[in-house]
Parts: structure tokens; sequence; C-alpha cells
């Protein structure tokens, strides 16, 4: 009981400094009930880092909260935790897609389409007729570099990777 009456304001010293000045929640005016969740969080998370900071410096001055805000927004920004490129520093190496061997295609069997001969596909009598891949899915895609072998997604993307 002793600890309760102790830190009882501490709930409400937290609310006050995520409310105050700006309140990143009410700022962000969205009804969606995971959003409204994700941004209690991430307040949350904001203010107890910046507590923890206050408490684990040895000078008394607290930080201002927008200052923090600042500051978290720019380490944030400028991440370099997989230590491998900063954002910042290439943009495009973001958005740059893995090369793949351009001789790689999932493709669908065509209409009419059976087994791959080796000069075509087998004509048969059912439209679309399914084949098992070799994890024992009925699909009916395989690689453009070997037309012989069925694959479905999954084992399509391991083929690649072992390629």
């Amino acid at each position: 009981m002793s600890l309760h009456y102790l830190y009882h304001h501490a709930v409400d010293d937290h609310n006050n400094c995520r409310h105050s000045p700006i309140s990143f929640e009410e700022n962000w005016a969205t009804k969606h009930w995971p959003d409204r969740v994700f941004g209690f969080i991430l307040a949350i998370t904001e203010v107890n880092t910046k507590k923890i900071i206050e408490f684990f410096q040895n000078d008394c001055v607290p930080i201002p909260i927008l200052h923090f805000r600042r500051q978290l927004a720019m380490e944030l920004l400028k991440n370099d935790l997989d230590g491998v490129f900063s954002p910042l520093s290439s943009p495009s190496a973001r958005f740059k897609k893995p090369k793949y061997a351009p001789s790689h295609e999932l493709l669908k069997v065509p209409n009419f389409g059976g087994k791959y001969d080796g000069t075509g596909f087998a004509k048969v009598t059912t439209k679309w007729l399914q084949q098992s891949c070799g994890c024992g899915k009925c699909v009916r895609t395989y690689c453009k570099c070997n037309k012989e072998v069925i694959l479905c997604v999954d084992c399509y993307a391991k083929h690649i990777l072992v390629v």
C-alpha cells in the first residue's frame, strides 16, 4: 500500500506530459481503432523514454517535450540500426527491387495444356488442367526457365533463391 501512495501520481504525470503542449493522439485525427491504439502506445513509449533519459542523466533540468520529440524524430529518420546504409544518404536504395536472373518468370500453362514434352504443352481435353507441384499442391504454373517442372508460388520463391 505504501508504494501505491508513494507513486500514485505517476500516471497523472505521464498523462500530463503526453497531452501537453501538443498531443500526438489528438492531432492524428483518426477514428480507426487500431490506429488509435497504436497512437496511444507510441505516445506512452515516447513519454517513458523521455522519463528514462531524465532519470539517468545527472543534471536535474528536464528536457522540454517538444525538444525531445524533435530529437527523437531526427534519430528515427537517421537511424542506422542494420549498419548497411542510411535511408537519408541513399533514398533510392530503399526502393530497389532484388535482381533475379531475367530467365525466371512464373507463367501459367495455356488452356488445354498438359505436360511439357520438349516442343510444347501436350493437348488435353480439360481446359484448366492442374498438375501436382513438388510439395503436393495442384497448380497450373511453371517457371520460364524450365517448363517441365510445375511450381506453386511457394516453391517458385524457393526455386529463385536456390538458382
